[in-house]
C-alpha cells in the first residue's frame, strides 16, 4: 500500500486529492487500485500517512510521539565542527615545523585538541581527556583518541612552546595573504604601556610621529 494523489486546476491553482492505493499485478502489466480515497491533506498530514503506511509494511520507520522521545546521552558537536573548520582554513597543522612529534596524535594534533577545548569549554590539561570523552570530538577529528592522557598533553606543551614564532610567522602570511593592503596602516593601544631608556627604536617612532617639527 501507498499514498497516492491525482491532480486537478481550479480558477488557475492546482489542488491534490489523496488516496490510499496498492499495486497488483495481470499478467505482465502492473496496475494500481484505490482501496480508500481519503482528499485533501496538508503536506504534514501525507508525510504521516506515508510513516504510518511503511510501518504496516514492516519497513524501518518507528511510529511515536515526540512526548515518548527520552534523551539518554547528549554530546557537544556543533561548536567543535566549527572550531575545527577554522582550524582547517587557517592551515595551522603547517605551522608546526620544529621538533615536533610525529606518528599517533601528532603535536599539531594536541594543539588542534587544546585550541578546540579554550574555544568551547575551557579547562585544564589534566581533565582535557575527559572533557574530549564527553564530546563528539573524536568523531570530529576522526582518528582514535584512546591515547590522549594528561601525560601526553604535558609532553606535547613544550613542542608547542617551541613553535610559537613559526606559528606567529604562518599566522601572518596567512593573513598578509588573504588581505595585504590590511597591512598598510597599523594601530597601537598604548592604554597600559609605557617605554623605558632612550634605544627603544619603537618608541622613537611615535615620539617623532607625535612631534613632527623635532
Amino acid at each position: 500500500m501507498h499514498l497516492s494523489y491525482s491532480t486537478s486546476s481550479y480558477k488557475g491553482q492546482t489542488y491534490k486529492s489523496y488516496s490510499i492505493a496498492e499495486s497488483y499485478r495481470e499478467g505482465q502489466i502492473v496496475r494500481k487500485r484505490i482501496i480508500w480515497r481519503i482528499g485533501k491533506l496538508t503536506d504534514q498530514q501525507a508525510e504521516k500517512i506515508r510513516l504510518i503506511l511503511g510501518e504496516a509494511q514492516g519497513k524501518d520507520q518507528v511510529i511515536t510521539r515526540m512526548e515518548d522521545i527520552v534523551i539518554q546521552e547528549s554530546r557537544s558537536y556543533l561548536d567543535i565542527a566549527v572550531v575545527n573548520h577554522l582550524w582547517d582554513q587557517w592551515k595551522l597543522d603547517e605551522a608546526f615545523d620544529f621538533d615536533v612529534t610525529g606518528g599517533f596524535l601528532p603535536t599539531h594534533t594536541i594543539a588542534r585538541i587544546l585550541t578546540i577545548n579554550r574555544c568551547t569549554n575551557p579547562c585544564s590539561h589534566y581533565s582535557v581527556p575527559i572533557w574530549a570523552k564527553k564530546t563528539a570530538l573524536e568523531e570530529v577529528l576522526n582518528i582514535d583518541l584512546s591515547g590522549l592522557n594528561d601525560d601526553k598533553i604535558y609532553y606535547e606543551l613544550d613542542k608547542i612552546h617551541k613553535n610559537q614564532i613559526s606559528i606567529e610567522n604562518h599566522l601572518f602570511k596567512q593573513t598578509y595573504g588573504k588581505n595585504p593592503e590590511s597591512f598598510g596602516f597599523v594601530n597601537y593601544d598604548l592604554t597600559t604601556t609605557y617605554f623605558v631608556g632612550y634605544k627603544c627604536e619603537l618608541s622613537a617612532f611615535l615620539f617623532q610621529s607625535n612631534h613632527p617639527g623635532l
